[in-house]
C-alpha cells in the first residue's frame, strides 16, 4: 500500500427500497501520493564494515512509496549482507517517517547482521570432475 497524503473519507448510508439491510458506502479521496525522499539504514547490533546506505549495497531507488517496492529494497539489502560475509543477517522491521504537509516520507529499514564471518583460503583436494573455480567462489 502506498503512503497517501491527506486522505479524506466520506460516506453515505444507502437504504434498500425493499426494506433490506442498509449499506454504508465509503468514498475516499486519497490525496497526493507520497514520495520517499530518503532511506535510513539502522542496525540493532554492533559489527564492523557493514554498509550504511542502499547505495553502498548497489541498490537503486526511485522514490516509490508502495509497500511492495519498500519490501523489495529491504530484501535486496539483507541479501547483500548475506552474500558479503554476514550469514546471520536478518530483517527486523521497516517503517516510514511521513511529512504530511510535503507528501514526503523517509523509509527506515532495521536489520541485525551479526558479526562478519571470516574464512581462510579454501583448500581443494581430490577434484577430478568439478571446476575448482566453482568451489572457491
Amino acid at each position: 500500500m502506498s503512503f497517501l497524503c491527506r486522505a479524506k473519507p466520506k460516506f453515505e448510508l444507502v437504504l434498500d427500497e425493499n426494506g433490506g439491510e442498509p449499506e454504508v458506502v465509503f468514498k475516499i479521496n486519497a490525496g497526493e501520493k507520497f514520495k520517499i525522499t530518503g532511506y535510513n539504514i539502522l542496525y540493532r547490533d554492533e559489527a564492523e564494515g557493514r554498509p550504511q546506505t542502499l547505495e553502498e549495497a548497489n541498490i537503486k531507488t526511485d522514490g516509490q512509496s508502495d509497500g511492495a517496492t519498500l519490501q523489495e529494497q529491504q530484501q535486496k539489502f539483507v541479501t547483500y549482507l548475506l552474500n558479503n560475509g554476514y550469514p546471520n543477517a536478518k530483517i527486523v522491521t521497516r517503517r516510514a517517517l511521513a511529512e504530511f504537509d510535503k507528501a514526503e516520507a523517509e523509509a527506515v529499514f532495521v536489520f541485525e547482521s551479526g558479526p562478519r564471518a571470516k574464512f581462510g583460503k579454501p583448500v581443494i583436494e581430490g577434484v577430478e570432475s568439478t571446476d575448482p573455480s566453482f568451489i572457491s567462489r
